[in-house]
């Protein structure tokens, strides 16, 4: 298998989870692949054909002894009496993108 074929089998993959809507470990499991070659690809498929593409979103969390804040760019706020797991956090940034105040 050439370079190209990896790159295009593993296009189709990183587009078919980002569409999914599921975590990564669900999506991995569904596929019977690797998390880290999941991120592995979607990496390297970012910065294929030239530079690299930014995909971060800065996210501020701080946390006291009732409850933990996360905010996100657009200046959204989410206030919760227990630590969201990342995946969660990921998908709310994803789903927020656009969205403006």
């Amino acid at each position: 298998m050439t370079e190209q074929d990896r790159q295009e089998k593993w296009r189709a993959k990183v587009q078919e989870f980002d569409r999914s809507g599921l975590t990564a470990y669900d999506f991995c499991r569904q596929k019977k692949i690797s998390a880290t070659m999941l991120y592995y690809w979607k990496g390297k498929l970012a910065t294929v054909g030239g530079g690299a593409v930014s995909k971060f979103a800065r996210v501020e969390m701080s946390r006291n002894d009732e409850e933990f804040e996360i905010r996100l760019p657009q200046g959204i706020l989410f206030r919760s009496t227990r630590c969201p797991e990342a995946e969660w956090v990921a998908k709310v940034v994803r789903l927020t993108a656009g969205v403006e105040q």
